[in-house]
């Protein structure tokens, strides 16, 4: 008895029998409980299984009967886990991959979105990919198999692979109120097929696919976009095809091979208002302190302003080049300035989604929460500007406060020499602003 002295304190050393009767009676349960908690064996804690390094090929069920795929590589290092998603050239990294005895998570590291996944066995998983940025409710089934190292899976019945290869002019949703053009642009080796579609707002980033006699299927997951095409060749030059972004939307789509063909000039579709002498603006940084323009800050200084949200794929591709300008000419006189536009109207939500792309990038100058991604919101927020038509849309300032320049969307890396132009092309504009 003399363990429970600490409990029956008029319990002495040697016990005193009547007492320990008297308290046996009167507690009967919690002395079984304690006899059972100190006599029960100790159970270790187990700890999560291993998930196979190697290759994964994940699916989107996006009805219908359509998957899109996507493969990311997984490693490990003392039950750290790694995560590669790739598309094409691309891979994003993702150092949010934890895994249990019967669970996975991952979410991606710039945009608002997770994967919730169940284990069945080492080398599959089911669950459900949540993209918050889009909505709280929205989600699509997810399925994953081990060692599947296929984008798409090649079709033998199909007979030979015919060529995708080259520049076409794109009409999406043709004769309808939504038509609109684009510029696709389709490299392909074998059957391996990569590429994008370059519109006025943006490009649709980097694209991969196969192709199995005259069709070819593409897609490209990064983590906010969930795109998947389907294309027929109808004969050497014309192409039908349909275009599924996630659940929520699908449009037709057709193409003529056309070497010639250019979108608008990006530099001629937002300018300032008459009436309006530049850019004026007041709004919060991420830390709630106002932070307004033209103001002593930015006096004497080549300022970009680059209209943005932390949601967007493009605009994540447009701060990453930012980057490269801000850490060679910042030193030089040059300042960036980003209004983010967001899907929500919640400061503190909107201020955690910015922060978390502002980190990410590396990006160390100031982000502005600006107002939700409403084009009419941001046209009310930004009243100088004939309109706000995309998101990025990038504002270049000389050192006298003056808009030289507006560029509406972005030609990101994944359009390869239209990017290239573009980066050669605003470095030598940027250098002469910044020698005046």
């Amino acid at each position: 008895m003399a363990k429970y002295t600490k409990f029956f304190p008029d319990i002495g050393i040697l016990g005193n029998i009547e007492a320990c009767r008297k308290r046996m009676r009167r507690y009967p349960l919690f002395l079984l409980l304690v006899l059972a908690a100190c006599s029960s064996p100790v159970k270790e804690s187990t700890k999560p299984s291993t998930l196979p390094a190697g290759t994964w090929r994940l699916q989107l069920n996006l009805g219908e009967g359509l998957f899109l795929p996507f493969c990311f590589t997984l490693s490990e290092e003392n039950s750290v886990y790694t995560a590669e998603i790739i598309n094409g050239s691309e891979k994003i990294r993702t150092e949010q991959f934890s895994v249990t005895d019967d669970s996975v998570f991952f979410r991606l590291p710039v945009f608002d979105s997770e994967f919730k996944m169940k284990r069945n066995g080492d080398h599959t998983l089911e669950g459900t990919w949540f993209n918050y940025s889009k909505s709280p409710d929205y989600k699509i089934p997810a399925f994953a198999e081990y060692n599947k190292t296929e984008r798409f899976t090649k079709d033998e019945t199909k007979g030979e692979d015919a060529s995708f290869k080259g520049k076409w002019k794109v009409t999406f949703s043709k004769g309808s109120e939504e038509q609109y053009m684009a510029v696709g642009l389709f490299e392909q080796e074998k059957d391996i097929v990569t590429g994008t579609f370059i519109t006025e707002t943006g490009d649709y980033r980097y694209l991969e696919g196969r192709v199995n006699g005259n069709t070819m299927q593409l897609s490209c997951f990064d983590g906010s976009h969930a795109f998947y095409f389907t294309a027929t060749l109808l004969d050497t030059s014309s192409i039908d095809g349909m275009f599924y972004s996630g659940t929520h939307w699908k449009e037709p789509w057709v193409a003529v091979r056309d070497d010639a063909f250019e979108l608008s000039d990006p530099e001629s579709l937002t300018y300032i208002k008459e009436g309006y002498s530049g850019l004026e603006f007041s709004f919060p940084d991420i830390d709630n302190n106002t932070v307004s323009f033209p103001s002593a800050e930015y006096s004497g200084k080549v300022t970009i302003v680059e209209l943005m949200g932390s949601w967007s794929p493009n605009c994540m591709d447009e701060t990453g080049y930012l980057k490269s300008l801000y850490d060679i000419y910042h030193p030089k006189g040059l300042e960036i300035i980003s209004l983010c536009f967001e899907r929500t109207s919640d400061f503190a939500s909107s201020a955690r989604n910015i922060r978390k792309h502002k980190t990410h990038l590396g990006a160390d100058w100031k982000f502005l929460v600006a107002g939700t991604a409403q084009k009419e919101d941001a046209a009310a927020a930004l009243p100088m500007l004939n309109h706000v038509m995309s998101y990025p849309t990038t504002i270049f300032i000389d050192k006298k406060g003056q808009v030289r320049k507006i560029y509406t969307g972005f030609y990101g890396p994944g359009t390869g020499q239209y990017y290239e132009r573009y980066a050669e092309k605003n470095q030598l504009f940027l250098e002469t602003l910044l020698a005046e």
